[in-house]
């Protein structure tokens, strides 16, 4: 069995860190949603479809650079941005019938877009333009209740 398979999911994935030059800097990372495009091929195996699945994804990111310094004043670091990072997206699963149309389906999901940047201009040290990166890998597995005809 082939096919095309295309999906939105809503997120709640983040990530952060500390800066190794500066402890009071911190770098966040979040997606907020992923959607997917993808090529499905299957084969019915032990009573399930088995099935691997592979093609692009997008994914909203937000980072932001900024320091927990409670005092405000010169030397505070503020940097966000927010933009659609594309990646790939690679996985497999399998579905079993337990019924003429209900079935049960387990699928992963392993997208990777890469580097995403948080970066401007910082405001103790004219002109220096620090970068902060994290790779996004995004894992997902999913339960599904699926109707057939």
């Amino acid at each position: 069995m082939a096919g095309i398979v295309g999906d939105i999911s809503a997120l709640d994935a983040s990530a952060g860190a500390r800066s190794a030059i500066a402890a009071d800097t911190r770098a966040t990372f979040d997606a907020n949603w992923l959607a997917t495009l993808r090529a499905r091929l299957g084969l019915r195996a032990g009573g399930g479809l088995w099935h691997v699945t592979g093609g692009v994804a997008d994914s909203e990111v937000t980072t932001s650079a900024f320091d927990d310094a409670s005092v405000i004043g010169p030397g505070i670091m503020q940097i966000s941005g927010k933009g659609t990072k594309s990646g790939w997206v690679v996985g497999g699963g399998v579905e079993w019938p337990f019924a003429p149309n209900p079935s049960v389906g387990l699928e992963y999901i392993h997208a990777e877009f890469g580097d995403v940047q948080a970066n401007g201009e910082a405001a103790t040290i004219p002109g220096a333009y620090p970068t902060f990166e994290g790779d996004l890998d995004i894992d997902i597995v999913r339960v599904g209740l699926n109707w057939r005809k």
